[in-house]
């Protein structure tokens, strides 16, 4: 799957534009077993509370779903969409679906859930994304025909390429978004070099031998990138560093 990353990494690389980009993505996500996939991205329609205003979105969920969602103002509590608006600095994934998401909730999400059911999509995952530009919030679902179990499996195979992979779609589509205000990142050299060590495989420990450092202070360093970058770990942080061209993949 090393090589399956690297393949998409260049071809987002080659890129010209964000629908370019949004194609990539939605094939890789197919590649792995996913049915359906949207990537949306805005941010909240007023500080006083969470409701979610979509800025842009892609998508290859049917066509008369999409519609009937966007016409009843779904994603005003849609789970997935409250859980990328909301969600804490972990950017955990959030499972929904008729066989994943609790009973006990707003009954206008179980209305959503049921529907979605009807139009086949029986499970999904919707993993949050941040961005420190115009665009502070976005976020990928990924839905599938497979009963929850099985879709599960799916996510404990597939769960780290697949977020370092939408990672850095994500980020190259809000840097071709934001040429009106090009984003800029500024890491100190040993934070750029630990990055790179660590998008190389190595850990804290040989990457402190490497540079003569503790180990205390090479995890120092990542952390420090970490926050710069608005990553939720260390993963993250090399996925968005390689998107911004900070580091070599």
């Amino acid at each position: 799957m090393q090589r399956a990353l690297e393949d998409f990494c260049r071809q987002i690389d080659h890129a010209r534009s964000a629908d370019a980009i949004w194609v990539i993505a939605d094939r890789f996500c197919r590649g792995l077993g996913f049915d359906w996939t949207l990537y949306g991205y805005g941010g909240h329609r007023n500080r006083s509370n969470d409701a979610f205003a979509f800025a842009g979105s892609w998508s290859s969920y049917p066509v008369e779903w999409m519609k009937h969602y966007l016409e009843q103002g779904y994603q005003d509590y849609d789970d997935g969409v409250r859980h990328c608006v909301g969600c804490g600095p972990s950017l955990a994934p959030h499972l929904t679906g008729i066989d994943l998401s609790p009973t006990d909730r707003d009954p206008r999400a179980l209305l959503i859930t049921a529907e979605t059911t009807e139009f086949g999509m029986r499970s999904g995952v919707a993993l949050p994304m941040r961005w420190h530009g115009r665009h502070r919030i976005a976020g990928f679902g990924l839905a599938s025909r497979l009963p929850g179990p099985e879709f599960q499996k799916i996510l404990a195979e597939h769960g780290p390429i697949l977020r370092m992979a939408m990672t850095y779609a994500h980020t190259r589509i809000q840097v071709l978004l934001e040429v009106s205000a090009p984003f800029s990142i500024s890491l100190t050299e040993r934070e750029r070099v630990c990055l790179q060590y660590a998008a190389d495989g190595l850990l804290n420990k040989t990457i402190a031998v490497r540079l003569n450092l503790s180990a205390k202070a090479v995890a120092h360093l990542l952390d420090h990138a970490r926050k710069k970058l608005a990553a939720a770990n260390t993963t993250h942080a090399v996925a968005k560093a390689i998107a911004l061209g900070a580091i070599d993949l």
